[in-house]
């Protein structure tokens, strides 16, 4: 999503997200929801991805949406 803390953290479209916080995560949602419940906005947050040639972490900051 264009100007998501996602993309900032360098998330790509073909990208899965395995884990957020280092809890598994199956969905989109479920990532989405660790953060809200989990980190207040502006915090890091540590994202486990898969992507079709490597798996690797990255460091999201939590944010509010983007309308």
């Amino acid at each position: 999503m264009t100007g998501s803390p996602a993309e900032a953290a360098g998330v790509s479209t073909n990208d899965i997200i395995t884990a957020a916080g280092g809890a598994a995560a199956e969905s989109t949602k479920q990532v989405a929801d660790i953060a809200k419940q989990h980190y207040s906005q502006g915090h890091q947050l540590s994202l486990t991805v898969l992507r079709p040639e490597q798996r690797g972490r990255l460091r999201s900051s939590t944010g509010s949406k983007t309308p």
